[in-house]
């Protein structure tokens, strides 16, 4: 730096290197665009195996008192983590250096148990079945082209944190944020109370998803101190939480193999899901949600598809049930509109499974979600912002409780206040009106944005199955074959959870204000019911759903819906060899996973 003194037009010109692009750093810049997909699998390879290692553990003690299907066993070794990080949680929240002590002890469990023959042993003959090792290698895979096809799309600077600015576009910036920031400072050791995150308070938002991050940090805190590449912890929570979110294929595995469907199936209708934005988007923009849906459809297949069966629950399949419901309203609230849909339900005297069912479930759900109730009420009070947004549809932040304010929206709104709002709401839920919109979007924003916010448009091509469905019931047939009834009655527990949702909401009528349990349950019924079809119509219709998705929210020139288009963060480039190459992962993960499940599968009983 320089004064210039000249007291005429001639002056001084400086040129110099930012430091940022200087020596190391340079070549840091231009060899992390080429091994970003190496990083990406390293990362995913270690915190998947740390994850799933612990998963499977905890799991192997709790299998011996829940006697479960095998096809849910992935979505335990979630809720064994979610269980666990809950604790890691409470304990770090009490002292930072014994969570620290707890979360080392857990990862170094894993690798003890790894390192011990008779573990190993089992370890492998639990993965070996189909139900269990198929949806796991699935998840992951999942998860690792997800992340390849994200950061295909990037600003000019390589930066592992802009994927967390994505969809501002769609209004929900920073949500996807929200977890980050409670799981790092608790971390740190910095205080939740002063300026957490922007209006919000630590309380607004459940923990779990934060405990969950918090079991290796440790791990990843350490390396990034010490580790070449930039930004590690950013990597480190955007891989994972993909990874979390992706249990979204374990939940509809789960699902459709209790519709006793084959293996060989199974995978061509993930295929087909996996490509379309609803699952795309929600699993890259890591707000929990996709992960509480994925934990509220195991209690569906604990609790609620056996009951409507015909078939009793056991008490230690209540206890895990109640214990999954609270650990998925823990995760995320919007999972509430589902669970009073299964209530509801439950309550209807053929499928009631006995009043003490009920009470042990109820003390289980009570005992697991009181202590989160007290941080809200004690620590960092009020914590019901969320709660008066989307019951009251009150966004402005006051002094009034949750019931006062419900009371006072709903006794100026008045019956038909209520009756027009409600019917507002079903036309923005089936696409009759795009509630957020910016000048600049094209025609393909548009639609991406009414595909993000309405049940209809997300469901798309598959929206073809209400046809079979409608079809099957003109026709009364009598009796339906199982490949029949079976998705009819998934598909009429959704339709009663949105028509839940619906009347009890009072903000938005957007997709992510409700349960994903609800939209996942719909999907997989109406792709499952599309296997009543003709071959060639079912595969016509699983091609088109899928290749639409894709080009729709993957590819344009330009950008992808999952950047920003701003001048702020400067010119977006693509990587075409990033897409091709997250496209022969997958197609080659689906071709092996097909010659493995070749011979037939015999179906558990729920």
């Amino acid at each position: 730096m320089a004064v210039d003194g000249a007291a005429g037009p001639e002056g001084w010109l400086g040129v110099g290197t930012p430091y940022a692009l200087s020596s190391l750093a340079t070549w840091q810049q231009r060899l992390m665009v080429p091994l970003m997909p190496v990083a990406i699998l390293m990362v995913l390879t270690l915190s998947g195996l740390i994850f799933f290692g612990l998963g499977m553990t905890l799991w192997e003690w709790a299998c011996r008192q829940v006697t479960a299907p095998p096809y849910l066993h992935v979505l335990f070794c979630y809720a064994a983590v979610a269980a666990a990080g809950y604790v890691v949680f409470w304990i770090t929240f009490a002292s930072r250096p014994a969570g620290i002590v707890v979360s080392a002890a857990l990862m170094l469990a894993v690798v003890a148990g790894f390192m011990v023959p008779s573990w190993r042993r089992r370890l492998i003959q639990r993965l070996s079945h189909p139900d269990a090792g198929v949806p796991m290698v699935l998840v992951i895979g999942t998860a690792y082209c997800y992340l390849l096809l994200a950061y295909g799309a990037r600003p000019e600077g390589f930066d592992w944190q802009w994927a967390h600015h994505i969809h501002r576009r769609f209004g929900i910036a920073g949500d996807n944020l929200i977890p980050r920031e409670l799981a790092f400072r608790l971390f740190e050791g910095i205080d939740l109370k002063n300026n957490f995150f922007d209006a919000w308070l630590s309380s607004d938002r459940p923990p779990l998803q934060a405990g969950m991050l918090l079991i290796q940090c440790p791990l990843w805190g350490a390396l990034d101190r010490t580790a070449a590449v930039p930004h590690l912890l950013d990597l480190y929570y955007q891989v994972l939480g993909t990874l979390l979110q992706c249990s979204w294929v374990a939940a509809a595995w789960a699902l459709m193999r209790a519709l006793h469907l084959s293996c060989r199936k199974i995978l061509l209708i993930i295929a087909t899901l996996a490509p379309g934005g609803f699952f795309y988007f929600n699993s890259i923009f890591t707000w929990p949600k996709m992960l509480s849906g994925a934990m509220t459809i195991g209690v569906f297949l604990l609790l609620v598809w056996p009951r409507i069966q015909g078939v009793r629950v056991s008490m230690q399949r209540m206890v895990a049930a109640a214990a999954m419901a609270a650990l998925s309203f823990l995760i995320h609230g919007g999972t509430a509109f589902a669970l009073v849909g299964y209530a509801l339900i439950l309550l209807w005297p053929r499928f009631f499974p006995g009043w003490r069912h009920v009470a042990l479930g109820l003390v289980v759900f009570i005992g697991l979600y009181a202590p989160w109730v007290g941080y809200q009420k004690v620590y960092d009070p009020p914590g019901n912002r969320l709660l008066k947004w989307h019951l009251g549809g009150v966004v402005a932040i006051d002094d009034r409780g949750a019931v006062e304010t419900l009371v006072d929206v709903y006794g100026q709104m008045g019956f038909s206040g209520w009756a027009a709002r409600k019917w507002e709401l079903a036309r923005l839920a089936a696409g009759g009106a795009v509630s957020y919109r910016w000048d600049r979007d094209s025609r393909l924003d548009v639609w991406r944005r009414i595909q993000f916010s309405s049940v209809p448009p997300a469901l798309d091509v598959l929206n073809l199955g209400w046809l079979f469905v409608l079809g099957t019931v003109i026709s009364r047939r009598r009796p339906l074959g199982r490949e029949r009834r079976g998705p009819m009655i998934m598909l009429a527990v959704g339709v009663f959870c949105s028509a839940v949702w619906l009347l009890l909401l009072n903000s938005e009528g957007v997709i992510s204000h409700g349960s994903y349990a609800t939209m996942i349950m719909l999907f997989v019924g109406l792709a499952a019911a599309l296997l009543s079809a003709p071959r060639w119509v079912y595969l016509s219709a699983f091609f088109f759903h899928a290749l639409h998705g894709f080009f729709l929210w993957g590819l344009e020139p330009g950008y992808t819906c999952l950047v920003w288009w701003i001048t702020r963060y400067g010119p977006y480039h693509r990587d075409p060899w990033l897409m091709v190459l997250a496209i022969l992962v997958y197609l080659g993960m689906l071709f092996l996973l097909l010659k493995a499940t070749r011979p037939r599968v015999t179906t558990a009983r729920v």
